[in-house]
């Protein structure tokens, strides 16, 4: 879990990770939250044999955290977890359970739900060409048949389905495949890594899970980040994805005009968000 002034959802996060009986080790990367929040978390983990607490570093970002938090772990099993995301009791080792441990590489997600109970944008997706960037920044799949990025609004498959790609919020995977795709890319900072994740674990022939039947909640709103500067990031994420992956494919002036047409909507939902605040 890498958390950066998360608010009050931390706790309910961390109660319902340590809680469940498949959770060995809880590892807190902690990229810089208020002093009372540290202090409680030092506390906590004094406490908790279960809870270790990476501190001292700064903000080095999701994909770093993620990393660091990925060394100090001892398990067969990694899951990445947003310290606002709740699992549900016995949800994990139900996971393990469904997806079988297949012989490829692999990680596996569940329903990732609002607090409202609607499944939230990410939680399985489409791999994030920029066509299909594009058609879900104007919603383009409402008036001709194509292929938007987010697929939470498809209808829920009967059992575990391979998904092209998944949300970093809530990712379990063995340890080996954690490895073997060398963890997260640190060259992003926040947002789509895990897009970049799901593409190169693709490329070396691994599948990505959804599994239907269970879920966990996403509590937005929490985070006491600037939404502007989170929307900032994610740009910054995409312009990384794009080049990355699709410099064969998409030229470089479609590349960038995609990119622009998500700067407009994005920086526009920062600013907005900010100035309800």
């Amino acid at each position: 879990m890498v958390s950066y002034h998360t608010g009050a959802a931390l706790w309910a996060s961390l109660e319902r990770a340590l809680a469940d009986p498949a959770v060995g080790q809880v590892v807190l990367v902690d990229n810089g939250n208020d002093p009372e929040t540290q202090a409680e978390l030092a506390r906590h983990a004094a406490a908790t044999p279960k809870l270790g607490v990476l501190a001292g570093h700064g903000n080095v970002g999701f994909a770093a955290g993620c990393n660091r938090g990925a060394r100090v772990a001892t398990g067969r099993y990694l899951l990445l977890l947003n310290p606002d995301c709740l699992i549900e009791p016995g949800s994990l080792g139900a996971l393990i359970a469904a997806v079988d441990d297949p012989p490829h590489p692999w990680i596996a997600t569940v329903r990732v739900l609002d607090e409202r109970g609607a499944e939230q944008r990410g939680s399985r997706r489409n791999p994030g060409t920029p066509g299909q960037c594009l058609v879900e920044a104007l919603r383009l799949d409402r008036l001709l048949p194509l292929a938007r990025l987010n697929l939470n609004d498809a209808p829920l498959p009967p059992g575990p389905t391979a998904v092209p790609a998944i949300s970093g919020a809530f990712m379990l995977m063995p340890r080996a495949t954690y490895d073997a795709l060398g963890g997260m890319d640190e060259a992003y900072f926040l947002h789509v890594e895990d897009l970049d994740f799901c593409l190169r674990l693709a490329r070396r022939g691994g599948v990505a899970y959804f599994v239907p039947s269970l879920c966990c909640v996403h509590v937005k709103g929490t985070s006491q980040a600037r939404a502007l500067t989170v929307e900032r990031h994610k740009l910054a994420g995409f312009r990384r994805f794009f080049a990355t992956h699709f410099s064969t494919t998409h030229p470089w002036i479609v590349r960038e005009l995609v990119w622009l047409v998500l700067a407009v909507g994005l920086l526009a939902r920062g600013w907005l968000s900010d100035r309800r605040r």
